[in-house]
């Protein structure tokens, strides 16, 4: 078996238990040893889940366990140990679409490359190519909500000041009220947010609101359902 050990990019990429957790964590430790195994690499020696439990069994001098775990790739050994983090951890909505940014670059990565695939058979005249589910897709389902949430939680981690990450982090502000928030600043016009971030012009022959609908001969681009537009 391979000598396991922290990897520090792991121990940098998920959350760590607040001084609380961990004092409780050790006492447990203390009281009745370790119960859940501690998961290592099989390829790389790298603990992929208990890494706390690692640290404090050296604290206590307590003997660790360990089970083993085969991966095919780098990618898929840092995908476990986000997916298994984030469901173990008391993690806010938020700090889960935080902690699956890693895996947001990796899912482009991969659809990428599906695509390129794609549009290679389909040159070929191979008409049964896998669908692909876009990024977003993935990040909703990895942590249970809808892709309109984890675009503002990817939005507010794309813009936000440090102070703002700080208070959705400790879940004193919620996703929706502090997307509005910097959509607005960023906007310089303070007011209710418009759908879908845009702007939209009144409409060019009745003045009423409009909306996104695809060009038009009326209203050349921005379309009022109040006009006969596209007919």
């Amino acid at each position: 078996m391979v000598k396991p050990y922290i990897y520090d990019p792991y121990l940098a990429l998920v959350p760590r238990h607040s001084d609380q957790s961990r004092e409780n964590l050790k006492q447990s430790l203390n009281d009745i040893g370790l119960q859940v195994d501690i998961e290592v690499s099989n390829q790389s020696g790298r603990i992929v889940d208990g890494m706390t439990r690692y640290e404090l069994c050296d604290e206590l001098k307590i003997k660790k366990t360990y089970k083993m775990k085969d991966f095919t790739s780098d990618a898929d050994e840092m995908q476990y140990v986000i997916t298994a983090n984030l469901k173990r951890r008391q993690l806010t909505l938020f700090q889960q679409i935080e902690l699956s940014q890693t895996l947001r670059k990796q899912f482009m990565v991969e659809n990428r490359a599906l695509t390129n695939k794609n549009i290679s058979e389909s040159k070929l005249g191979k008409t049964n190519r896998p669908l692909i589910e876009n990024t977003r897709t993935k990040m909703a389902h990895l942590v249970e909500c809808g892709t309109a949430v984890v675009d503002q939680a990817n939005y507010i981690i794309d813009h936000a000041t440090n102070q703002e990450l700080q208070q959705i982090r400790q879940n004193k502000i919620a996703i929706n009220p502090l997307y509005i928030k910097i959509v607005n600043r960023r906007r310089k016009t303070p007011g209710t947010l418009t759908r879908n971030d845009r702007v939209f012009p009144d409409c060019v022959k009745c003045g009423g609101s409009t909306r996104f609908r695809g060009k038009c001969h009326v209203h050349d681009k921005y379309c009022c359902r109040n006009c006969d537009w596209g007919i």
